[in-house]
């Protein structure tokens, strides 16, 4: 993301299907998602998680409850803020 810009993103999950993931960002559990169940598709990951200036982890642990596969997964920017 460009330096002098607050761009905060989040993580979508686009498909159908029954399985459930939990996210974890750096370490941290940042929620999870169950894909036959609810219509949150978007989680924001908090920018006091994320690093700026490196390397940031994303990791997904999938739950298959039955004969189904992982739909896309995407970071997406919720907006564009320039930081003065």
């Amino acid at each position: 993301m460009p330096r002098d810009q607050d761009v905060p993103v989040a993580l979508r999950f686009d498909g159908t299907g029954a399985y459930r993931v939990l996210m974890f960002v750096n370490g941290w559990q940042m929620g999870q998602f169950t894909a036959d169940l609810g219509p949150q598709r978007e989680f924001v990951l908090p920018s006091g998680v994320l690093r700026p200036d490196g390397k940031n982890t994303l990791a997904l642990a999938v739950i298959a409850l039955e004969d189904s596969t992982l739909g896309q997964v995407s970071l997406v920017p919720l907006a564009n803020h320039r930081v003065r």
